[in-house]
């Protein structure tokens, strides 16, 4: 989880053009792909927060004997928030004058930021559970 700020936050706030342009390398359009490509950089670091509680926070499910739980919420993120998230994102980058790549990040940084949401409030139940019962 640490990693991934670490790498992120210098990817998307410190060096994005440097980053974008290892990236985008001797492609034919890249004059055309390189505005996009800084956008989506800047957001990376927004996109690697949002994921961070649950990435924390997943191993504790396993650790008080409840995988399944960390199963579930995996599941919510990557099978009913991620697709829906990412096909509104598509939709309202239109609405809102972006480009449709930059609306489906935010659609994946919503979902991410709902499943850390959930996640965080899972954990906060099963300590408190096992806080009273013990």
């Amino acid at each position: 989880a640490g990693f991934a700020l670490l790498f992120t936050v210098p990817t998307g706030l410190l060096f994005p053009a440097q980053v974008g342009g290892f990236f985008l390398g001797a492609d034919q359009d890249a004059a055309l792909s390189a505005p996009l490509t800084l956008q989506l950089l800047h957001l990376l670091p927004l996109a690697a927060l949002a994921m961070l509680p649950f990435l924390l926070l997943r191993s504790v499910f396993e650790a008080l004997g409840r995988p399944r739980l960390a199963l579930r919420i995996t599941l919510l993120r990557f099978a009913l928030l991620s697709y829906p998230l990412l096909i509104a994102g598509w939709h309202a980058a239109a609405r809102f004058g972006v480009a449709p790549p930059v609306g489906m990040l935010g659609g994946f940084v919503l979902a991410g930021a709902l499943t850390s949401l959930v996640t965080a409030i899972s954990a906060d139940r099963l300590l408190r559970e096992r806080s009273l019962a013990g």
